[in-house]
Formats: structure tokens, C-alpha cells, sequence
């Protein structure tokens, strides 16, 4: 599960985002999970695998906000 934050004291910024996980045995990249709005704290479940790096994409509408990211195994 990925847990994503944004501080929302000057609005949701955030239009929409992208988790891709890099594979630990094939080192190929794949989109995990995608979704829109995050708002304060937003809930990400996805069925397990084992990766060795996370990247995440967000679309803002204006300047971007700092991102709180959380995962748990």
C-alpha cells in the first residue's frame, strides 16, 4: 500500500498522479497504481510484488506541492 499526502492549506494542487515500481528480479519499470485528486491523505492498495525503486508522477495545477509519500509492506 502507498500512502500519499498533500498539504491542502492553499487548495488541492495535485490533478492527478502516477506510482511506477521498478522490478527487483527483471529491473523493468510498470505503473502500479494511478488516481486523481490525493486531497490530505489519499489510500493506495495494490497486490504485492517486490520492487526496488518507486517513482511518482503528479499533473499540478500550479506551482507543485511538497508530497508526503508512505509505503508499507
Amino acid at each position: 500500500m502507498v500512502r500519499l499526502e498533500e498539504p491542502i492549506e492553499r487548495g488541492q494542487v495535485v490533478k492527478s498522479f502516477v506510482v511506477h515500481g521498478t522490478s527487483a528480479e527483471t529491473e523493468q519499470t510498470t505503473e502500479i497504481v494511478r488516481g486523481t485528486t490525493i486531497g490530505h491523505a489519499r489510500l493506495e492498495r495494490f497486490a504485492p510484488r517486490r520492487v526496488t525503486q518507486l517513482t511518482v508522477s503528479i499533473d499540478c495545477i500550479g506551482e507543485p506541492p511538497p508530497i508526503r509519500i508512505r509505503v508499507y509492506a
